[in-house]
């Protein structure tokens, strides 16, 4: 999985939570963990890691790999994918997610981080999911997501579903 704008990563524990309780077979997960301040999340990052993520998933049975991704800094998509493997691993991620970044965003950075978005989609494989979770009473966000969801249409990258 890849998890963008992550900071500390406690989505990471919230997923594994959800895979054991809903479905108990999965065995292996290797979550990318990026964010522009990677750096500035290491301490935090290592309490979820060593402390949390154990108590609900099995320490040899997850990899987590911290990496700096900047969403608004034009061509960081296919700079990720050049870098180790990174287009796989966006490609065979099952689940891509943004949660609560797109808000930090000011409208001027709108076009450079739906192209970042529309070339992560391009890596996606099919049947793979992109998750956006953030606020819905920014106007800001609520631009950006319909810009984005419908050049993706328009590009047929994806099928949209937007939940309220």
């Amino acid at each position: 999985m890849n998890l963008f704008g992550c900071g500390p990563a406690p989505e990471l524990c919230g997923i594994m939570q959800f895979l054991k309780s809903r479905f108990p077979r999965s065995e292996m997960i290797v979550a990318h963990l990026l964010d522009i301040a990677s750096e500035g999340w290491m301490y935090s990052r290592q309490i979820t890691l060593d402390y949390l993520a154990p108590t609900l998933w099995d320490k040899q049975l997850f990899e987590a790999h911290a990496i700096h991704f900047d969403l608004s800094r034009s061509g960081s998509a296919a700079a990720l994918a050049a870098v180790s493997g990174g287009s796989n691993a966006i490609g065979e991620a099952s689940l891509t997610m943004f949660q609560n970044c797109l808000n930090e965003l000011p409208r001027r950075m709108h076009k450079v981080v739906t192209e970042n978005i529309l070339a992560l989609l391009r890596m996606m494989k099919p049947g793979k999911i992109m998750l956006v979770i953030d606020r819905s009473k920014y106007q800001n966000v609520v631009d950006l997501l319909l810009r984005i969801c419908s050049l993706a249409e328009e590009r047929a990258l994806v099928k949209v579903l937007v939940f309220d």
